[in-house]
């Protein structure tokens, strides 16, 4: 049905904005809500200093609403902490209301992430908690990756390697276990002529799990992939 969405943000501090939202619908009653961004990314006196987030919520007269925080920390250029949490009141209220924007959305994610790059290689570290009972969600309890950027080994041969490494419970399935990813790539670079590059590789791919936390069982799988 049809709707009216407004809302208005006032700059609180040079570092906060706060305003209200109203959403008054057709047939899902009215909505009432607050929108708040803060950045001291250039507030070095703030002990948020380096901070940057945005905070989003909205609760309806039909008992269906919504609140989002989302939170990043630049420690330096090379390590950054994000940190999302999303609730949601039902697996459809996002769509309904917000459908353009999150259509292939299949459900809230709540994370944080510890990500630190450095020329030759990108680590990172994730927890993500399931906080729905009604959705598909995978738990990360941790997960771990390690990114080899390519890198020359010969004259225009290249190599990268990635690892995925962690412990995930798949809800509301009860599917849980221990995984490890490895791919190993070895490419080439030969252009041939101006203008024409070809690329052939080779990919060989590691990969192990467990069954469950409380089994002994696991299961290994060794696959190669080439192409140009």
């Amino acid at each position: 049905g049809s709707y009216l969405n407004v809302g208005q943000r006032f700059e609180i501090t040079p570092d906060i904005a706060l305003g209200p939202r109203i959403f008054v619908t057709e047939k899902e009653g009215v909505g009432f809500g607050a929108d708040a961004s803060y950045d001291f990314m250039e507030s070095p006196a703030s002990w948020l200093y380096r901070t940057q987030g945005e905070v989003h919520g909205l609760y309806t007269t039909e008992d269906r609403g919504y609140i989002h925080w989302y939170h990043r920390y630049e420690y330096d250029e090379n390590l950054v902490v994000r940190m999302q949490a999303e609730h949601w009141s039902d697996s459809e209220f996002y769509k309904d209301f917000f459908y353009d924007a999150y259509r292939n959305r299949t459900a809230p994610r709540s994370f944080a992430n510890v990500t630190y790059r450095q020329d030759d290689y990108i680590a990172t570290g994730t927890v993500q908690a399931g906080t729905h009972s009604w959705a598909n969600e995978k738990d990360r309890l941790p997960e771990v990756t390690f990114h080899l950027l390519e890198r020359p080994v010969l004259d225009r041969l290249y190599l990268s390697f990635d690892t995925v490494t962690g412990y995930n419970d798949r809800s509301p399935y009860g599917d849980h276990g221990g995984r490890s990813v490895n791919i190993a790539r070895l490419s080439y670079d030969f252009d041939p002529a101006p203008g024409l590059s070809i690329t052939p590789f080779v990919e060989l791919e590691g990969t192990w799990y467990s069954k469950q936390r409380d089994d002994d069982s696991s299961a290994t799988r060794l696959s190669a992939l080439a192409g140009v």
